[in-house]
């Protein structure tokens, strides 16, 4: 189960990267839409998304129905992605618009989804630290198909890279397919997670971390034993949100989260038409802060534990702030290959440090 586990990860990776790295560079060389309104259109995609994994995971508890929300999300998100190349011209702005909300709707269910399906079987076996090796399966797949699209844009054509993504979405439906229900549903309650996408790398986790996301349901669990009366999530919410300390926090993640998104939303664009980069390049970016990232994280409890979470995440926001300035600094100067370094190194530990 577990193999199948590590190739779930792995087919939905791999499509998502396939794509949605190049997807501000799609969207200007062939559709020719402008910057500001690919800015408005891949923010769309977090933003919904954040809302329909709550929606898509209260559905599939409520109705005993993983599988099949699953599926549905999966079929839907990729059916409105290979759409896009299709019609992108002839719907225009406005069209798009309306594709890219109905694609994070569905798309949004999907790894949360994947995430209880494989918290739940781990948990099964006893096996709910091994959380965070099954997904960096993913991780690893992310930036191989980055890089393989990268060479197909450079070999064929920006097309391709859609033929690759319905590829793996095809694999991905067939594992969910051959996957009896009964598995599914055996997951129900074991743990609920909601994440955004992101196919963002955010959500790479370490095995000690990982350790607290489960043992918090057995707490809970726990703690209901002890309680006739659940404090509901919506308490503990204002609970949080009354202290102004987190209230610091959430807006100091969320600005560190914008720059880091909107730098990953224009970078490929930038070194494409600034430095005429190749795809191969492009796809090399990708990969090269993503390999170090696997790297790093072997080693976060000790960062930790020497320099505090504190200064961890202010040195997280400075290599933000020194990534932005050597683009700035160097400018004309800078030549496409330097990308390769700068995303390697300094994205890197503004991941490791902050997130």
């Amino acid at each position: 189960m577990r193999l199948r586990i590590k190739f779930l990860y792995i087919f939905f990776f791999a499509a998502v990267c396939s794509v949605f790295p190049y997807m501000p560079l799609f969207l200007s060389k062939a559709l020719l839409i402008k910057k500001e309104q690919i800015g408005f259109l891949l923010s769309i995609t977090p933003f919904v998304e954040f809302f329909s994994a709550a929606i898509w995971t209260f559905f599939a508890d409520k109705f005993n129905a993983h599988r099949f929300v699953l599926l549905i999300c999966i079929v839907f998100a990729a059916s409105i992605t290979s759409s896009i190349p299709l019609f992108g011209k002839v719907v225009g702005f406005e069209g798009l618009l309306f594709l890219f909300f109905f694609y994070a709707l569905f798309n949004g269910g999907i790894s949360p989804l994947v995430d209880n399906f494989t918290i739940g079987t781990l948990k099964k076996e006893g096996k709910q630290a091994e959380y965070g090796r099954q997904r960096l399966w993913g991780t690893l797949s992310c930036g191989v198909a980055a890089s393989f699209s990268g060479l197909l844009i450079d070999l064929t054509d920006i097309h391709m890279i859609f033929i690759s993504y319905l590829c793996m979405m095809g694999g991905l439906t067939g594992l969910i397919i051959s996957t009896s229900t009964d598995d599914f549903n055996a997951c129900r309650k074991d743990i609920k997670l909601l994440s955004s996408d992101n196919l963002e790398l955010d959500s790479i986790v370490n095995d000690d971390n990982t350790d607290v996301l489960m043992n918090s349901a057995n707490i809970e669990e726990s703690n209901t034993k002890k309680s006739n009366k659940d404090i509901s999530f919506s308490n503990l919410l204002l609970r949080l949100l009354e202290d102004p300390r987190f209230l610091f926090f959430l807006f100091i993640t969320l600005l560190v989260t914008i720059v880091k998104a909107v730098s990953a939303m224009y970078l490929l664009l930038y070194l494409s038409e600034t430095f005429d980069a190749s795809g191969t390049i492009m796809g090399f970016t990708v990969i090269s802060g993503i390999s170090l990232e696997i790297v790093c994280l072997n080693y976060t409890k000790k960062l930790m534990e020497f320099f505090g979470p504190r200064n961890m995440m202010i040195a997280g926001q400075l290599a933000l702030i020194i990534r932005t300035g050597l683009y700035g600094f160097l400018g004309n100067n800078m030549k496409s290959w330097m990308a390769l370094p700068i995303e390697s190194v300094i994205i890197s530990f503004s991941f490791i440090g902050f997130f």
